[in-house]
């Protein structure tokens, strides 16, 4: 049984580190095209500069905590120096500080894909009276980390916070799905608009469909987050 569960967190780790390598390679990637344009000399596009910035902060938090907690939870199983009672201390703590840095890169993230659809929509629009209410839907999550932080203080040995709960994660792909379906609204208006001007794709088109590609994904990943 022990060596199960060392396998399981190999593997959960090697995946960890895989997946922030990756966004961590986009993101740099992200802020090199940044520099270049010079968004954030744009008042507007700042605003996605900081928030970017601020989510790949956050989610390298999050990973550090994450390898923290690992390690500290691998000196209690094989009850290395350290008394037990500080060891899940420290856990509870790395806990409730993962809890929150997780969901805040989670808000941030919504953040950027409800301000891609926000600059499509002129104002004033009843289109962005609903991407308001997205947000206020997306920090609900916050209600979670609340819970598990209570949770936590009374059961430090308890999982809610460190995994995924349908509390937090169905606020967010509410979010995501309202968003992604509103880019691919402006995205059919703009092809219409196209057609009748018989131009059959242009740059914004391609940008478009881009979009709503990569917010289905994102979706998608939610749903199988959600289902298993």
């Amino acid at each position: 049984m022990f060596d199960e569960d060392v396998k399981y967190w190999i593997i959960r780790e090697a995946f960890s580190f895989l997946s922030y390598g990756i966004y961590a390679v986009l993101a740099v990637m992200t802020f090199v095209i940044f520099w270049s344009r010079k968004y954030y000399q744009s008042k507007p596009q700042s605003l996605l500069v900081y928030t970017t910035t601020f989510t790949f902060l956050t989610a390298t938090a999050a990973t550090v905590l994450g390898i923290q907690f690992s390690l500290i939870n691998s000196n209690w199983y094989l009850d290395l120096p350290g008394s037990q009672m500080e060891l899940t201390i420290q856990l509870r703590n790395i806990k409730i500080a993962l809890a929150f840095m997780e969901r805040m890169s989670y808000i941030l993230s919504d953040v950027i894909l409800v301000w891609r659809a926000w600059i499509l929509f002129p104002s004033p629009s009843y289109m962005r009276a609903v991407l308001v209410l997205c947000m206020f839907v997306s920090s609900g999550t916050f209600v979670d980390c609340a819970v598990a932080t209570k949770l936590v203080l009374q059961d430090p040995s308890t999982s809610w916070g460190y995994q995924l709960n349908l509390t937090m994660t169905l606020p967010l792909l509410i979010t995501n799905i309202t968003s992604t379906l509103l880019i691919g609204y402006h995205a059919w208006l703009h092809h219409l608009f196209m057609k009748d001007s018989l131009v059959t794709t242009s740059k914004a088109q391609k940008t478009l469909c881009i979009l709503v590609e990569s917010g289905s994904i994102y979706c998608l990943l939610w749903v199988s987050i959600i289902l298993v």
